[in-house]
């Protein structure tokens, strides 16, 4: 990156001021996805760098939303909200209204309790949408649903018609450096999915 760029935004824009170069982050994403295989797709998560979700959207599969702020963030940036997976424990009934009478089937909510999942069945019933989600799988921490409630859950579906269920999320957390780790994480989806 030439230097001269720095002293150039510092007198247009002030301190701080932040400078991204989006060749090199679009370069990492399509190294990243040729790492993983055509059959992985790649979810930004917001949370790391909301500056970047524009250009995030326009390279990655779905974008992970977490608070009605970063959902805010992304109608501003003229992002399509069908790339929008609604994530997080940040979900009041008046955001999940809101999300749900806008966007309706467009945006993939996922479920962390029980009070979200009877928010969203509310909100499709009542604006007459069948609304996507996923229920998260929680891996011991305060994100997300036990093992025996999602088991609950998909028997009860049909108690749930303005949902359309697609499947299992599951977030163990970040920082992860060893395949083991990983390994038995996937291998445990697995064992759950069947």
């Amino acid at each position: 990156m030439d230097v001269g760029i720095y002293q150039e935004s510092v007198e247009k824009f002030g301190t701080p001021c932040y400078i991204f170069d989006l060749d090199r982050f679009r370069d990492r994403l399509k190294e990243v996805q040729k790492i993983l295989g055509k059959r992985a797709q790649i979810c930004y998560a917001m949370k790391a760098n909301p500056f970047l979700v524009k250009a995030a959207s326009e390279w990655v599969n779905d974008l992970e939303v977490c608070s009605p702020g970063e959902f805010a963030i992304c109608e501003r940036a003229g992002v399509p909200v069908k790339q929008v997976v609604l994530s997080g424990v940040n979900k009041e009934e008046k955001d999940i209204r809101y999300i749900a009478k806008q966007y309706g089937e467009q945006v993939t909510y996922t479920v962390e309790s029980l009070l979200q999942l009877d928010n969203l069945q509310k909100a499709g019933k009542d604006f007459q949408r069948k609304l996507p989600v996923l229920l998260r799988v929680t891996s011991g921490n305060q994100f997300g649903l036990s093992e025996e409630l999602i088991r609950r859950i998909i028997e009860k579906r049909s108690s749930y018609p303005a949902l359309d269920f697609l499947g299992l999320q599951y977030f163990s957390g970040t920082q992860k450096k060893r395949i083991e780790v990983l390994e038995e994480e996937l291998m445990y989806m697995d064992r759950l999915i069947c």
